[in-house]
């Protein structure tokens, strides 16, 4: 079975969160190497969140985390998944695989990896005690990412 889309999952973790009386305020997307996340960080912190889940990849990690800090922040930061140039990182992460792909599972190899997300549930190359989150159940990864949140909070002072 194909994995979710971007788009199609944020809607349907959306729904999932909405029946365990969480909101999701709202949800965007960007240009891959967006330098300037001003415009996207003021919409946010207009809406006043309790929380933001920042789901970004390669450098755009990094560079995101600096700006939202620098403006202040002012709320807990949540949400990483595995992102180019931050596989090694002491962040924990949750890790996106599909045996489709072909690549090889990092988890065995990374204690910093809190959980798998993966479309390919029998084919995980390696048992493992790790939580196997159903990219195809954006329920199950609801639970999940709320019952980890306190867990997965990022402390800006560690890593800037």
């Amino acid at each position: 079975m194909r994995g979710l889309g971007g788009a199609v999952l944020a809607a349907r973790l959306t729904d999932a969160l909405k029946l365990r009386n969480r909101m999701l305020a709202s949800v965007d997307f960007y240009q891959k190497g967006m330098a300037d996340f001003t415009s996207v960080f003021t919409k946010i912190k207009a809406q006043k969140p309790g929380m933001l889940a920042l789901y970004a990849i390669d450098a755009d990690f990094q560079n995101a985390i600096r700006q939202w800090y620098g403006m202040g922040g002012g709320v807990p930061l949540t949400g990483r998944v595995l992102v180019e140039g931050f596989k090694d990182s002491d962040l924990l992460k949750i890790e996106v695989w599909r045996a489709s792909v072909g690549k090889p599972a990092r988890y065995p190899d990374d204690d910093f990896i809190a959980a798998i997300a993966t479309d390919s549930l029998d084919d995980l190359p390696i048992p493992t005690g790790l939580p196997v989150l159903d990219l195809n159940s954006p329920d199950a990864v609801a639970d999940w990412l709320i019952s980890q949140s306190d867990r997965l909070e990022y402390n800006a002072e560690l890593y800037l």
